[in-house]
């Protein structure tokens, strides 16, 4: 019978001194780059003593040291630290532990050495598996953005010259042209509103011969919309035909130039520092021509009669494609899709060991960790 009480006694001695000696969870060196965080994650029990040691092996402060329960219940936490010697948390629930390490040097790493412990509260709890896995998470957020979207955009043609001029033996015939002025609110750069012109046209028809040329060009352009592809801006039935065509589609609905009386003309550009550019010129019965070089400002249309005998009647048509846009600002909703890596504690099914390699890279440095768990028994 004494014997029996005896054996009973070194077990229970045993078991005690089992539970109250701590077990090894991991002694590693851990290696932070320069501007980075090493964190290690590792499971405990209910009634357990975390220990936790470190130093820096060059007497180098770390930033932040940090213990929280996992995610966000900071335990203990040390700025400037240079070493910890065996601190011990308390761990009141099941739950997974992370040690953080942060330096905020960007060109000088830091090596610490690290040694976590546990102290089980019986012999029961002693075989806790401590090692964690890794699952990878998605969390979706929406965002708003404001957009600047076009809500419409109206095409005209504005005729700013129709008439009938007379050209002469003796001088050349000036008429000027004046484009409409360009209008952006509250900017050009990103206008809400916009009212400017696109291109513009002229349209020169010598003597009787020229306008039956003109005319048969409308009821080309008459033509083409009784069949359904003029344009949609309904350009032909306000009566600039075939100029309407020419503007807003780019094609030409005139036929070669007759003969007949012709006429020589240009198109010139003048700025205020006395230079010139050229837009348009030549010698024809008649012309219709598109011009897109020039959309602000002012030009001179100069005609000039090369018979020496008889004057000449000019038609003379200028018409401008003016676009008008508005634009609204509105709210689009989009979906931000993050992934995450999170610790999750092994439960029995799970396949040992657990192997996870961390790996962070900044500043060309590069470091690696392997997180084992501490023991291969099976959670209670």
């Amino acid at each position: 019978m004494k014997n029996v009480l005896t054996t009973m006694a070194l077990v229970m001695c045993a078991a005690y001194l089992v539970a109250q000696n701590p077990i090894d969870v991991t002694e590693m060196t851990v290696k932070v780059s320069g501007s980075s965080t090493e964190k290690l994650h590792y499971a405990f029990e209910k009634g357990d003593q975390i220990v936790f040691s470190f130093s820096e092996t060059n007497k180098k402060p770390v930033k932040i040291v940090e213990i929280k329960r996992y995610p966000n219940d900071t335990k203990f936490q040390d700025y400037e630290s240079r070493e910890v010697k065996s601190k011990t948390i308390s761990v009141p629930e099941r739950g997974i532990y992370e040690f953080r390490f942060k330096n905020n040097k960007p060109l000088k790493g830091r090596v610490c050495k690290v040694k976590i412990q546990r102290i089980p509260a019986s012999p029961e709890t002693a075989s806790f598996n401590t090692g964690v896995r890794y699952e990878t998470r998605y969390d979706t957020t929406q965002y708003s953005v404001q957009n600047r979207v076009m809500v419409r955009s109206d095409t005209s043609v504005v005729q700013l010259r129709k008439e009938t001029a007379r050209v002469s033996t003796l001088s050349p015939t000036n008429i000027d042209i004046r484009l409409p002025e360009s209008k952006f609110y509250p900017s050009s750069n990103s206008p809400m509103r916009a009212k400017y012109v696109a291109s513009w046209g002229y349209t020169l028809a010598s003597g009787d011969t020229g306008m039956t040329w003109y005319k048969d060009a409308n009821k080309r352009a008459k033509t083409r919309e009784m069949v359904n592809l003029a344009t949609n801006a309904g350009l032909i039935s306000t009566g600039y035909g075939a100029m309407g065509v020419l503007l807003v589609e780019g094609v030409s609905l005139f036929s070669n130039p007759p003969e007949g009386d012709n006429v020589k003309y240009s198109i010139r550009a003048y700025y205020n520092d006395g230079t010139n550019i050229k837009l348009a010129g030549g010698n024809s019965i008649a012309v219709c021509e598109k011009i897109t070089e020039l959309r602000k400002g002012g030009c001179t249309l100069k005609l000039v009669n090369d018979n020496w005998v008889n004057g000449i009647n000019v038609y003379v048509e200028i018409g401008v494609l003016m676009v008008d846009q508005e634009w609204q600002m509105q709210t689009e909703w989009k979906d931000e899709i993050t992934s995450g890596e999170i610790p999750v504690m092994i439960e029995k099914s799970d396949n040992l060991p657990v192997i996870r390699e961390q790996s962070q890279q900044d500043n060309g440095l590069k470091s690696r960790q392997m997180i084992l768990p501490a023991s291969n028994g099976d959670q209670n």
